[in-house]
């Protein structure tokens, strides 16, 4: 079974084909090479990269995603081979089925893994992050007690001051921690589709003009992970303005790998690993989610 998912994001490339492989051309670099039968996916994010129309029909012809991306790296689209695809329709169909019930019990495994991430960071950043697994126990099916919420209002005055408040709209910090989720929100879109998912059936999130609500549902345990960028980042003196090098310092931080117990990880890696998981519960072949325990870095 084609297994490869390959995410074109950090340089120029163009991508044509040679016989039965697929060929990335790139700069100064030498020609990678791989069998496009090996291939379940590819996501060019990359905004000056290039694909020959040659290497798109080669590679729905070999059942392969195609996820292209606009310029802030988030999916605009996606070519699906029209046969051939070994997932494809039937993952369309299982996650357009999936049961409330089963959402629900996603759901608080997405949450319990958000509150441990959190205490992490607090722990991390010199606080105490024991408050917050002491609320673990108490994330029901579909957190319809609201720990998420609970949880979020004892992290923040914890992690960014007493006087800090979350608001989507305000400029400095909160500008900072918008950008790090943009960030996480097109990575794990990217490996939502190259898993032959659609980003638009959530477990929890569920508003009709959002696109992206599996995302949202999905990255809410990686979101730590730029709330502890943006803490270092302050913490070290840097500039509470979205400008260009802020930009770069925090896509530098969070893009970088994600520290587990066992090894270090991309971030789309992990993401990817993830979005396999959940397709693999939709189709009934494993119970529970992909969702590691990370550790902050520079810690």
């Amino acid at each position: 079974m084609p297994d490869h998912i390959l995410d074109l994001s950090q340089e120029r490339c163009r991508l044509g084909v040679d016989g039965s492989l697929l060929v990335i051309r790139r700069e100064g670099r030498p020609d990678f090479r791989l069998r496009l039968d090996e291939i379940a996916s590819v996501c060019v994010s990359e905004p000056a990269s290039s694909v020959s129309f040659r290497a798109l029909g080669a590679l729905a012809a070999a059942g392969a995603i195609v996820v292209v991306c606009d310029e802030r790296r988030a999916p605009a689209g996606m070519l699906m081979p029209l046969a051939n695809h070994h997932a494809q329709t039937p993952r369309f169909h299982a996650q357009a089925a999936l049961g409330v019930v089963r959402r629900k019990r996603l759901w608080r495994q997405v949450v319990k893994a958000k509150v441990r991430q959190q205490a992490a960071v607090l722990d991390a950043a010199g606080r105490d992050g024991t408050p917050l697994r002491g609320m673990m126990a108490r994330v029901m099916s579909g957190d319809k007690s609201n720990v998420e919420a609970h949880a979020a209002g004892v992290y923040w005055p914890l992690l960014l001051g007493e006087r800090f408040r979350r608001n989507h709209e305000e400029p400095g910090v909160n500008a900072l921690l918008n950008y790090g989720y943009a960030i996480l929100r097109s990575s794990m879109t990217r490996a939502i589709c190259a898993a032959g998912l659609h980003p638009t059936l959530g477990l929890s999130h569920h508003h009709r003009e959002n696109p992206f609500c599996l995302s949202d549902d999905l990255i809410e345990p990686y979101r730590p992970m730029v709330d502890w960028a943006v803490f270092r980042h302050l913490d070290r003196g840097g500039r509470r303005d979205l400008d260009p090098q802020t930009k770069s310092d925090l896509v530098a931080e969070i893009v970088q790998g994600v520290r587990t117990k066992v090894d270090q990880r991309t971030l789309f890696d992990v993401a990817a690993r993830t979005a396999r998981s959940l397709a693999g519960i939709v189709l009934g072949t494993r119970r529970q989610l992909f969702l590691p325990e990370w550790f902050p870095r520079g810690t």
